[in-house]
């Protein structure tokens, strides 16, 4: 079976660039909250323009160039992606991207790109309101027709039950195994199931960061807990010794300061976010 690198059809976000007609042409603007660091200790951290902007408010906040910060770029990488997750897994939503293929008949294996598939978090055909695939005859298509026709068991009901109705029979093809289905090969590959029959428009979403377009409270927010998390870092590197031989009995090390404060920014940080930021919680259950 051959693996198909899909055409792109159209988006749902401002995320990424498109240079070509395929979706390999992507290139994403920022790095991605799920992604793992790729730099190590040994390594050099690169940053974006996001990561600079946030590693600039952070320098600044702890008195960068009149004092010495003793912070490396990769202890600064791992003070944004704390703060990302943070939000990530608090607000969901704020990151979720979108993105359009075109399936090829008789083909289920899709190449992705990177910044796509290690986010990926649902892919959905994308039908038309009045489209079904349902057989003639079958319960579904007759569910449908007497829906639109207003007759049946469907009269003078609303879209409501018909929306109810979809969702019992997506749960039933579910168990039976009728229903669509993917799932995400060696980290590299979207596999559809059943195989594409025709040339069908597939939505992927994912999540990924869009500096252009993130939210003021989000990007305030966001650096914030970076300056708190770096206190917290700086906090135990000056920790070490409490003051500094030179003239005058030497100079006193303000770590244990940074650490009762990054303690208390994080605590305060966390209440604003799960009070303020978060989505509220549709339901309650007692």
């Amino acid at each position: 079976m051959a693996i198909i690198k899909p055409t792109v059809r159209e988006f749902g976000s401002s995320f990424g660039s498109y240079g070509g007609a395929y979706l390999k042409d992507y290139q994403a603007p920022e790095p991605n909250s799920n992604d793992v660091l790729k730099s190590t200790e040994k390594d050099v951290a690169e940053f974006k323009s996001f990561q600079q902007s946030i590693k600039d408010f952070i320098f600044a906040r702890l008195g960068h160039p009149t004092v010495r910060v003793e912070l490396t770029d990769f202890q600064i990488e791992t003070c944004i992606d704390e703060a990302i997750s943070k939000l990530d897994y608090h607000c969901p939503a704020w990151m979720t991207q979108f993105a359009v293929i075109q399936t090829t008949v008789g083909e289920s294996i899709y190449e992705l790109p990177p910044e796509v598939v290690n986010n990926l978090t649902n892919v959905w055909y994308k039908k038309n309101i009045f489209q079904t695939n349902a057989v003639p005859g079958s319960l579904e298509y007759d569910f449908t027709i007497m829906f639109f026709t207003n007759t049946g068991l469907f009269n003078n009901h609303n879209v409501g039950e018909y929306v109810l109705m979809q969702q019992y029979l997506k749960q039933i093809r579910k168990i039976l195994g009728q229903g669509n289905s993917w799932e995400v090969i060696n980290g590299k590959y979207l596999h559809l199931s059943p195989v594409p029959n025709g040339e069908e428009d597939v939505i992927l979403e994912f999540r990924g960061i869009d500096s252009n377009t993130i939210l003021p409270a989000y990007r305030n927010w966001i650096q914030r807990y970076d300056l708190a998390v770096s206190k917290e870092i700086l906090g135990r590197v000056r920790s070490k010794y409490d003051t500094l031989p030179g003239p005058g009995g030497g100079s006193k090390l303000d770590g244990q300061i940074l650490l009762q404060e990054s303690e208390r920014e994080k605590e305060k940080l966390l209440e604003e976010l799960t009070s303020e930021i978060e989505n509220p919680p549709l339901f309650d259950f007692w």
